[in-house]
């Protein structure tokens, strides 16, 4: 809210301050600004193991939390309740008198009213003004630097529960999926983009997707990857943009720390712009402690949060759970972390998959000397173990592609740049693990694809 006095100056509401006065927990002052908000959420007696309260977090824009009691956000010197709660929430004046209650609603409140919890909570308001001469105008926030701030710098308790969110998030995908429709970063429902199918995201015929290989913790080469490309920002500006993450976020990095700049950044990108990202799983993500050498990841996550490091670990293995296998283009690209799989008799297969699939698609690779499918002795595999990788040759890729109604294929899990089977298989890597080499691809949604040369890529 800005005003111009008689002596000409500006009058700018810098923020607000938020008044908690708890009946148990006694009294506390936060602060909002501009285009901040606060999540009043619920935990469950479970969560807590005792009585049920109210927490109170603030957010940056796009903060989202779940189990929402109720949402206020300071806009433009204005404040707004947005109740979400079942038992409805009491508006106060500044004297405690009821005013009126709201329930599944947003309301504009006066600085001078209150907001009583079920729980007896009283929140309320004050505006603090700052004079300048002139107005000044403030910087544009860099979205990306903000994301890749706080990426690997959050505490064990925040961290929970954004990775929880992260969870609900793809859950709700799932769910708005068989509409056909996909959400946003609030977990509504919206029409067009992309729309999530089981274990199968679907892209449409418009617009570009980014392709990026396996980052394995190189925290140098994603950074990269979004800046070159100036994803954050095309996509803040409307533009039909998706970026489709391949797997393989965690393991080798080059340095301590890395594993969790980059996984949360990444999943930071997710919660941000849902309809725009996806993430889908790599071997080394959805593998158990032990089973993939030499899971840098679970002992950073253990040095890191000490005794919440296997509450944060196990989060983190139900996300990768969770994760979409592939994406099926309209356009005729099929994108996997892995490759062909013999189990895939029709894209339902895909949609929802048995294990034997997921770890197929997850670990198989291309081999132009094989026929069908050959056990892959060179990843471990036995024809004893429980589970069993191959490589596959071009006609096992031809019916692959042909049952899942595809022309070509992209994947990533290995440190190569390549097209194999007369370019009908891109493999790409995004990562400087051995020195290898390294782009990003671009696809072109509307052009129909039958050759993975129609496929630009970008070496860096």
């Amino acid at each position: 809210m800005q005003e111009t006095t008689k002596e000409g100056m500006k009058q700018h509401v810098e923020h607000l301050m938020l008044k908690t006065e708890h009946p148990v927990h006694g009294r506390k002052t936060n602060f909002l600004y501009e285009g901040m908000s606060v999540t009043i959420g619920r935990y469950t007696p479970e969560e807590l193991g005792k009585k049920p309260r109210e927490h109170i977090q603030i957010n940056d824009p796009e903060g989202v939390v779940s189990r929402n009691h109720g949402e206020i956000s300071f806009e433009n010197g204005r404040i707004f309740y947005k109740d979400h709660s079942t038992n409805g929430t009491e508006i106060l004046d500044s004297k405690g008198n009821l005013i009126r209650k709201v329930q599944n609603e947003e309301v504009e409140l006066h600085p001078s009213n209150q907001i009583k919890l079920p729980n007896g909570t009283i929140l309320s308001f004050a505006m603090e003004i700052r004079v300048t001469e002139p107005a000044k105008v403030q910087p544009k926030k860099n979205e990306l630097e903000e994301i890749v701030k706080t990426a690997g710098s959050r505490n064990a308790e925040v961290l929970k529960t954004f990775i929880e969110h992260v969870s609900e998030l793809i859950e709700k995908e799932k769910e708005a999926g068989r509409l056909r429709m996909g959400v946003d970063s609030k977990l509504k429902n919206i029409q067009g983009g992309m729309w999530v199918e089981g274990s199968l995201v679907h892209l449409p015929r418009e617009g570009n997707a980014i392709l990026v290989g396996d980052i394995h913790s190189r925290f140098n080469c994603l950074e990269h990857i979004l800046k070159e490309t100036n994803f954050v920002d095309r996509v803040r500006n409307g533009e039909k943009l998706y970026i489709v993450f391949m797997g393989d976020f965690v393991d080798r990095p080059a340095k301590e720390g890395e594993v969790m700049k980059v996984l949360e950044t990444v999943l930071a990108l997710k919660s941000k712009f849902p309809n725009n990202v996806v993430i889908l799983a790599g071997n080394h993500d959805v593998a158990k402690e032990g089973s993939i050498a030499p899971q840098e990841f679970p002992n950073e996550v253990k040095i890191k949060y000490g005794k919440d490091g296997e509450v944060i670990m196990e989060k983190y293995r139900k996300l990768f759970e969770s994760m979409p296998i592939a994406v099926k283009m309209e356009n005729g690209v099929f994108v996997t972390h892995g490759g062909a799989a013999s189990s895939v008799r029709s894209l339902a297969d895909v949609t929802h998959p048995s294990k034997e699939t997921k770890v197929q698609m997850l670990w198989n690779d291309p081999n132009s000397y094989t026929t069908g499918y050959s056990l892959n002795k060179q990843r471990g595999f036995s024809e004893f173990g429980e589970d069993k990788a191959f490589v596959f040759g071009a006609d096992a890729l031809n019916e692959f592609l042909n049952s899942v109604g595809s022309k070509v294929m992209v994947r990533a899990h290995e440190q190569d740049v390549r097209h194999d089977f007369n370019n009908k298989c891109l493999t790409l890597n995004s990562t400087d693990y051995k020195n290898s080499r390294k782009a990003y691809a671009v696809v072109n949604l509307s052009e129909e694809i039958t050759s993975t040369s129609q496929i630009q890529l970008h070496y860096f």
